[in-house]
């Protein structure tokens, strides 16, 4: 990727990986989230689709923290999402809305497991990453990010 500097990138990559680390990753049907249910925020939604939205009031801060413009963010946002979670991304845009109720409601589907992964209903998703999914989920009640990313 051109459009920033390698050590900028490096950068932006290490701070998105500890602003989401502790975040939680819900699998619900044919979607995958990344949220916040302290406060029913949402990072990143992405379908199995290959389609990844993610919240642009969160992502605005580091746009102007970083002093880049939201479509050469919204690359790197990509990139870093294709490898770190191993799914491939088609597209990638920004929502502005605040989703929260949307949250709730994927939270509580969660817990009562509607829509939820396993081997034999991937929902489209690629058998490594549900196995992986399922894996961390028969440990903890959340798999959050920094145990489900991939490692460099």
């Amino acid at each position: 990727m051109s459009d920033v500097n390698v050590k900028l990138k490096r950068i932006i990559l290490k701070k998105l990986e500890q602003d989401l680390g502790n975040k939680v990753v819900v699998p619900n049907g044919m979607n995958l989230w990344i949220v916040d249910p302290d406060n029913q925020d949402w990072f990143f939604n992405v379908t199995s689709a290959g389609s990844l939205e993610f919240n642009q009031k969160f992502f605005t801060l580091y746009s102007n923290l970083f002093s880049i413009d939201m479509k050469i963010l919204s690359k790197i946002l990509k990139e870093w999402f294709e490898i770190k979670f191993g799914i491939r991304i088609h597209s990638s845009m920004r929502r502005t809305s605040n989703l929260s109720y949307i949250v709730e409601i994927i939270l509580e589907s969660n817990e009562k497991k509607k829509g939820t992964w396993n081997l034999g209903n991937r929902f489209g998703f690629s058998y490594d990453v549900v196995k992986r999914f399922l894996n961390l989920q028969k440990n903890n009640k959340f798999v959050v990010v920094e145990n489900f990313i991939f490692s460099e």
